[in-house]
């Protein structure tokens, strides 16, 4: 999940610039089982939210500084699946 949250960030068109560039927002939805401040991906691995929230930063995607990002968790925080 990290790793496909980190590619569509990074995601280019065919001239090598931000697929981004031109949106005023971002929206993200998630929706798996989850733990308290966790969320378990496809493979059962648990990933942090901090971890994608840090994905979503302007340090790590800078060409959306500056403007909303929003983050839609639907998720269970108990660790029964």
């Amino acid at each position: 999940m990290i790793e496909a949250i980190h590619t569509e960030t990074q995601r280019a068109d065919t001239s090598g610039q931000s697929v981004h560039r031109h949106m005023g927002v971002y929206v993200l939805v998630l929706t798996s089982h989850g733990d308290e401040g966790c969320i378990i991906g496809s493979d059962r691995l648990y990933i942090r939210l901090t971890d994608i929230y840090d994905l979503l930063s302007p340090r790590n995607f800078p060409v959306m500084r500056g403007r909303p990002k929003i983050i839609i968790i639907q998720a269970c925080a108990g660790g029964k699946l």
